[in-house]
């Protein structure tokens, strides 16, 4: 019986192949389902409505300076500016109550292409902070924007999404 010299290299190339192939095929399949999440997968979302008195957390109650023994007022966290976009940090979890679900965007602009998924009605999102000066995607709507992931946004008209928890 004769052997084939460079048997074992074409062997040890075959399956270096193989395993290639196996990890471009998961991380394309993997950029796929980030694309379109699965409809009861939570995704994150940001707050539509201002907060009822109820709702929202009183505020500490200021401490006492020692020399005067008179309250010193305690800042409230205000928005935040980044790449020019006003951004309120809040983390919840909310619905998306439009029937028709809602897109998530690149940005919180309408614009061709930046589409990256969508959220079907009646699914839990994790909200992640909202945008105060984005594009208003309906008239007389309003411009919020919830923050839902990475350079991902959902429009948040009321009515649009309410907070679960």
């Amino acid at each position: 019986m004769t052997s084939i010299p460079g048997r074992g290299i074409i062997a040890g190339t075959a399956v270096a192949l193989v395993i290639a192939g196996v990890l471009v095929f998961a991380t394309l399949r993997r950029d796929d389902d980030r694309a379109s999440p699965a409809p009861d997968a939570p995704v994150a979302a940001v707050q539509t409505t201002a907060p009822t008195p109820e709702a929202a957390p009183s505020p500490p109650a200021p401490a006492a300076t020692a020399a005067t023994g008179s309250p010193t007022p305690t800042p409230t966290p205000g928005p935040r500016t980044v790449n020019g976009l006003m951004i309120v940090d809040e983390v919840w979890v909310g619905r998306v109550v439009e029937p028709g679900g809602l897109r998530i965007r690149s940005a919180p602009r309408l614009e061709p292409g930046n589409v990256v998924g969508s959220v079907a009605g009646g699914t839990e999102v994790a909200v992640e902070g909202r945008v105060l000066n984005g594009q208003e995607a309906e008239p007389g709507k309003g411009a919020v924007w919830l923050i839902v992931g990475p350079s991902q946004y959902i429009y948040a008209a009321p009515g649009y999404v309410e907070r679960v928890r």
